[in-house]
């Protein structure tokens, strides 16, 4: 990009952020000892700051000549992808800024003590810094000097400060695994009690006018097109087709079992490059419920498809609707009685990487724009509630302190300190 004064989205004189740019993958070079000690330097000095929900940098890197390729080539993919969906996270944060300013307004028109008024448009504010500090928060994810103590106001427990995390699956690896596991976890937990209360009700007895109810694996792809792009068909599946799809099939339950109010399912979205670098996004659909055969599976996705806007406009009736005559890919298989099944549902949203290699920054930053801000799981009414934990302390109390505290340097004694509250704007 040229100089301040000739980028459109900003004010002349309007200070912007510098991107988090390295040259990927043709134009890397290797970087010199005195470059690699600067960059060293950089990445230990900022900290996490953590009001609310937000992992904002406490003071901006500084750069000083050229930018030098790190050795973890994911920073370098990770700074490259952050240059590519800078624009798009400067309008999603000034959307935020507009709605928090609206809050406000509303809270000062309704009469609202001055202490709320200041804090009505927190979640909105709280979102805007998260797209403004996106990829400083993934690179300094657990490097920051402050962590979250948990202790138990009975009786003073606390275990160990737990380092922050930047909370964003799509780009950090860790926070990826990390909640995966808890999810999963989660899901599973849930999974266990339905089947077990449909076994009380006599849902597995295979004397049933419908048969017995089993799990129940779907995955639902979008069939070829390459006149679609990665945000169209991320687009098609996961916001139009899903809709109609879910309804649809709820719709079915109801006639053809008197016990459909019963059903539970889960649903996760997945993302892979595919084979034209395109992208393929799948949903992968667990239930379980009676038995469902895969023809009455593919009429439903073709509905659900037809409805999203996938096919070639035809005259049907009076009315021009989109009409799709192709093969559908679509798996139904039954699952086994265990935990198997339910790791192919809950495992990682988006794939980036392919045979080895990083996927290309530029193809990625147009799956996280489509995926930013989308519900990527969920579950039926009260599914997901079933595998909650009642979180209790040794001593059997549930009631827990939650701060943020300073981790204190390595070789010294000091307790840790409480997180000053930061003073109103």
């Amino acid at each position: 990009m040229e100089a301040h004064g000739h980028d459109p989205r900003y004010r002349e004189g309007e200070a912007r952020p510098r991107p988090f740019c390295e040259p990927w993958p043709s134009e890397a070079r290797v970087a010199t000892p005195a470059e690699s000690d600067g960059a060293t330097a950089r990445e230990a000095g900022p900290s996490l700051d953590t009001r609310g929900i937000t992992r904002q940098l406490l003071q901006e890197p500084t750069f000083s000549g050229a930018p030098a390729v790190e050795a973890d080539p994911r920073v370098a993919w990770v700074r490259s992808l952050g240059f590519h969906t800078e624009a798009h996270r400067e309008r999603k944060a000034r959307e935020h800024r507009r709605r928090a300013r609206g809050k406000r307004l509303l809270a000062r028109a309704a009469g609202w003590p001055e202490r709320e008024i200041r804090t009505a448009g927190k979640w909105h504010d709280d979102r805007a810094r998260g797209q403004e500090f996106r990829t400083a928060n993934v690179l300094g994810c657990g490097k920051g000097v402050r962590a979250i103590e948990v202790r138990c106001q009975a009786c003073g427990q606390s275990r160990d400060p737990a380092p922050m995390r930047c909370g964003v699956g799509i780009l950090c690896l860790h926070c990826r695994g990390k909640l995966a596991s808890t999810r999963r976890a989660r899901v599973e937990r849930a999974r266990e009690n339905v089947v077990r209360a449909g076994r009380r009700r006599g849902l597995c007895n295979r004397s049933r006018p419908n048969g017995a109810w089993t799990e129940k694996l779907v995955t639902l792809t979008l069939p070829h097109d390459p006149s679609l792009g990665v945000g169209d068909r991320i687009e098609i599946v996961f916001r139009r087709a899903w809709k109609h799809f879910r309804r649809h099939f709820k719709t079915w339950l109801q006639t053809v079992d008197h016990a459909g109010d019963q059903v539970r399912w889960y649903m996760a979205k997945e993302w892979t490059a595919g084979s034209d670098r395109k992208g393929h996004p799948h949903i992968h659909f667990w239930f379980w419920g009676p038995f469902i055969d895969r023809d009455i599976v593919c009429d439903i996705w073709r509905d659900a498809l037809e409805r999203a806007g996938f096919g070639e406009l035809a005259l049907v009736g009076r009315k021009f609707r989109h009409v799709y005559d192709g093969d559908l890919i679509v798996d139904v298989k039954k699952l086994r009685p265990g935990k198997g099944g339910m790791y192919e549902v809950v495992k990682y949203i988006v794939k980036d990487r392919e045979a080895g290699e990083l996927v290309d920054p530029a193809l990625f930053a147009e799956v996280y724009e489509a995926l930013d801000g989308m519900r990527t799981q969920q579950g039926s009414k009260g599914f997901l509630q079933l595998g909650d934990l009642e979180a209790r302390c040794d001593c059997g109390e549930r009631c827990f302190h939650v701060r943020v505290v300073d981790i204190p340097p390595k070789g010294t004694q000091s307790e840790h300190r409480e997180r000053p509250q930061a003073a109103p704007s």
